[in-house]
């Protein structure tokens, strides 16, 4: 007889054959990828007896702030990346990392909305990983969700001082992970609208602008809310309006090129657009 947790494994690998993450694994046109699609959605009752009803697709519950976000899993686990990749909404990008390395890397060049972190992994395990990351200023706004079978008080508090806003115990349970995240990342939300419009006032009361300029600088002020952009992304719009290239950006802000790059792409994405021309003319929608 198949244990629970090995039908549960089969059945996410897949829903990830199903949304085409790992080809590789069988190929779609082989016949028996349709057919233990097929059976496995006939247990699929029991496996998620929340999320679906007898005959019908599994009704996904909508979560707001999960949309368009980009989530950075670092877990040595298969399964746990598996999980993630099956939960999360289509147009939610998960990047994966093994071990805390390999995170540091990626995080040169991609600056996600949130990080989920395991403790023990092989190379640069949690807390090493949290070390390292309380020194990248930039990115002292992502927040940092620890994912762990380890249920000790002590362990827990040790990791929330390190800098993790939450702490969530395996095995997780789909509805309470989504719930968790969302919540956090629609907090966060609030608290950045929050922090710019109070930076807005501050700035506007130290330096009083004409009629005209206060106007402008409002327009201005309202698209980078609609599309929540970040300060340091704000900043580097502010840059590219000017004309300035992406290695004169990144002189006069004391970053890499390889930063400023991977900050534009964020805006591009955000804000819908293509090209350098295409947020000046969101900027500019007269010219």
């Amino acid at each position: 007889m198949i244990e629970r947790d090995d039908l549960k494994d089969l059945y996410i690998r897949v829903e990830a054959l199903r949304r085409g993450e790992f080809g590789e694994i069988l190929s779609r046109n082989d016949p028996l990828f349709e057919e233990i699609a097929v059976e496995l959605r006939r247990i699929e009752k029991d496996l998620f007896p929340a999320s679906s009803k007898e005959g019908e697709e599994p009704v996904k519950r909508f979560y707001p702030s999960l949309e368009n976000r980009k989530i950075l899993l670092i877990d040595d686990d298969e399964k746990i990346h598996r999980f993630f990749q099956l939960i999360l909404p289509d147009s939610c990008r998960l990047i994966t990392a093994r071990e805390g390395g390999e995170a540091l890397e990626i995080l040169k060049t991609d600056i996600p909305d949130l990080i989920l972190l395991d403790i023990m992994m092989p190379g640069i395990d949690g807390l090493r990983f949290l070390d390292s990351f309380a020194s990248l200023s930039h990115l002292s706004m992502v927040p940092v969700i620890v994912l762990s079978s380890l249920t000790a008080s002590e362990t827990q508090v040790n990791m929330i001082r390190k800098g993790a806003i939450a702490y969530m115990v395996k095995p997780l349970i789909e509805s309470v992970t989504l719930e968790k995240i969302n919540a956090l990342l629609s907090l966060q939300q609030r608290t950045r609208a929050m922090t710019r419009q109070e930076m807005k006032e501050k700035i506007d009361s130290l330096f009083p602008v004409g009629a005209a300029d206060s106007l402008a600088k409002k327009e201005k002020a309202d698209i980078f809310a609609r599309f929540d952009i970040s300060f340091r992304e704000q900043r580097i719009a502010e840059e590219i309006l000017t004309g300035k290239s992406n290695k004169q950006i990144a002189a006069d802000l004391s970053i890499s090129a390889n930063t400023v790059g991977s900050h534009v792409q964020n805006l591009y994405r955000k804000c819908g657009v293509n090209s350098r021309v295409e947020l000046y003319k969101l900027f500019h929608p007269s010219s």
